[in-house]
Formats: structure tokens, C-alpha cells, sequence
């Protein structure tokens, strides 16, 4: 009889979780545990005036979320973490670098994309070191216990946001709710680990930016006339020797310029058409000249009328030159030669 040898084979199921280690020091905790958010609220930034190139816009520091985490890994005693901007939960992809701002890394802000340029950009802080977020290709590398944290658990890390014009005179709105700017991990960027701390704005938005303009020498122009005959001006209502000056106006977008006379009655004269657009000259007799006066005009010819606004010129974004007129009038029935001097205010209105 043919014995069958048979053999008993035991099989063993080995079951367990496995965490994972990085040579920094660090081990991120459980999946459920592991990631935990820091939230910036801004509220409505609203960009106005002349805004240069790289000019601070806002500010604001993170608070960490109320239903996250304490920590996010055990480390070992100054095991080091990374921190870089980027986007998404936690920072898979890394920002857009624009180089230095301020002599700190900066990035494009997320949604500010118009017209071919990126309008604003920002940088991250930690608050502990005043040391800037890095790229994903060159994080900053920080301490896991500085300053108050000491039991070298990864904890959440106060920081603060900046954000930058980008552009001269940005126009873009823009939404910051839920965009994510930088992350705190506890491994070098690129490790699929799911773990670490997301910095983001939980709200806010920058408002569209209203175009306005500014003179840049609203407080200097002086248009200097020639010498006139007396014969020139032979009767009430002529003039002589029209005169340009040019006002330098800085515009962040198109507008419509207006422009009027700012007199004091004992200032003003009344022209020929009843209008108010004579000014004085500013003293009369001795070496002033009496009954002669200036008005001042538009490039059309349209003069300037005290406390009426007066159409002036179409300005495009950036700088424009505006030609201003002046010119003698006489304005008495008597008249002298002598210096013809005066001063007026002007009010200019952007619409």
C-alpha cells in the first residue's frame, strides 16, 4: 500500500500599520490627524490712488482653523520642517515665483491674472523667525521647537501674508476665499505624504481699483507772457499773447477731466460775455499795470469760468499733458502799462 505523504502547510497573516519616517526627524501621525489648517481673513482690500510697482497693499496674520489638529507629527529635538508657497491641501504644487520683493521670495497671487499680467503678489513670513517661506525647489528649512514650542511636536506656526502690487496701478478683483498661498511640512516638498499644516484665506476679496489720476505739478505751474503794447488790447474785452502751460497729469485708467477757477470775488472779473473768467491783476498803480487782467482757456479755446467746471481734456491711463492757455485782457475803461501779476486757484474734477 502505497503511502502519500502529506504535508501540512500553515499559512500566517501578519496584519499592522505602518507610519512613515522621514530622515529629518519627523513622523507625520495618523491619516486622520495629519493635516490641519491656518486661515488669513481679509475681508475687502481696496486698492486706490497711484500705485506703484511692488508697494505693500495689506497684511494679515493666520489663525489656526478652531476644529484642527494641535499638531500634525512626533519629531525629534530639532528635527527640521519645510516651508514653502504653493497651492493646494496640503501645497501639492508650487507657486509661481516672481523673485524678491523687499528682499524676500514672492510669488503670484492666485486669480490676479488680466490683460497678459499677474496684478499682485504676495510673500509668507514665519512669525517666530521673521525668516520668508521658500519655492518648492529651495523651501525654507525651520525648527520644530523654536521659540514657544519645546516639546518638539509639528505644530501649527503663527505667519503673515503680504501682498503686493504687482503691476503699476493693478485693476484686477480679485477673490481670496479658500486660496491656498503655503504650507508647513514635516518632509522635504515632493514626499506623498498628505501631511503638514495649509496655510490659505478662508475669505475676503480685493475690490476692483477705481481708476483715479493725479497732477504731478499741480503747485508749480507758472506761464510766463511776454511783453505786450498797450495798443494791443485798444478796447474793453481784447487779449494778447496767448500763452501755453501744460499741467502733467498720472492716470490708472481713463478718465475725463473738468476744470474750473477757485476765486474770491475781489479776484474775479467779469468778461465780456458776463462770465467770470477775468483774473485781476493782483495789485494796480505804480509799476502795475491798471485795468488789464488775464484769462486762461483750454486747448479748444474754451475759457475757464470761476465755480463752473469747464470740459477739459479725455486722458488715458499713464501719463497725459495738458496744454492750459493764458493771455492778457483788459477788463477797465482806464488802462496803464506796468507788470501784470496774479495767482489762481483751480479745482480739477476726474469723472
Amino acid at each position: 500500500m502505497n503511502l502519500k505523504h502529506i504535508f501540512l502547510i500553515p499559512s500566517l497573516l501578519l496584519c499592522g500599520v505602518t507610519q512613515q519616517a522621514f530622515a529629518n526627524g519627523c513622523t507625520p501621525n495618523a491619516p486622520s490627524t495629519r493635516h490641519t489648517l491656518m486661515k488669513a481673513y481679509a475681508g475687502t482690500i481696496k486698492v486706490s490712488g497711484n500705485v506703484e510697482k511692488y508697494q505693500k497693499i495689506a497684511e494679515f496674520n493666520f489663525q489656526h482653523n478652531a476644529t484642527g489638529v494641535p499638531y500634525v507629527a512626533e519629531c525629534s529635538d530639532d528635527a527640521t520642517i519645510y516651508a514653502y508657497a504653493g497651492q493646494g491641501s496640503p501645497t501639492e504644487r508650487g507657486a509661481s515665483s516672481i523673485g524678491d520683493i523687499d528682499g524676500q521670495p514672492a510669488f503670484v497671487l492666485p486669480n490676479s491674472y488680466a490683460g497678459g499680467e499677474n496684478h499682485y503678489a504676495y510673500v509668507l513670513i514665519d512669525n517666530l523667525t521673521g525668516r520668508p517661506y521658500g519655492d518648492r525647489g529651495n523651501p525654507s528649512e525651520l525648527r520644530v521647537n523654536e521659540g514657544d514650542n519645546q516639546d518638539s511636536k509639528m505644530r501649527p506656526r503663527q505667519a503673515t501674508v503680504i501682498i503686493y502690487a504687482n503691476i503699476d496701478n493693478p485693476t484686477k478683483a480679485v477673490q481670496l476665499g479658500n486660496v491656498t498661498l503655503g504650507g508647513l511640512l514635516p518632509g522635504p516638498p515632493g514626499n506623498p505624504f498628505g501631511s503638514g499644516v495649509t496655510y490659505m484665506f478662508d475669505s475676503g476679496n480685493i475690490a476692483a481699483a477705481e481708476a483715479s489720476c493725479e497732477i504731478e505739478n499741480a503747485n508749480n505751474l507758472t506761464i510766463d507772457l511776454p511783453r505786450a503794447p498797450l495798443s494791443a488790447l485798444n478796447r474793453i474785452g481784447t487779449t494778447s499773447s496767448r500763452t501755453k502751460g501744460e499741467l502733467k497729469i498720472q492716470c490708472t485708467g481713463d478718465m475725463r477731466a473738468h476744470l474750473s477757477l477757485n476765486l474770491s470775488n475781489n479776484q474775479v472779473q467779469t468778461d465780456d460775455d458776463g462770465d467770470e473768467s477775468v483774473i485781476k491783476n493782483s495789485q494796480e498803480g505804480r509799476e502795475f499795470a491798471k485795468g488789464i487782467g488775464f484769462v486762461s482757456s483750454t486747448e479748444d479755446g474754451k475759457r475757464l469760468i470761476n465755480r463752473k467746471s469747464v470740459f477739459l481734456k479725455n486722458l488715458d491711463k499713464g501719463e497725459t499733458k495738458v496744454p492750459i492757455y493764458a493771455e492778457y485782457y483788459r477788463y477797465g475803461d482806464e488802462v496803464s502799462a506796468g507788470k501784470v501779476e496774479a495767482s489762481a486757484n483751480f479745482i480739477m474734477e476726474f469723472k
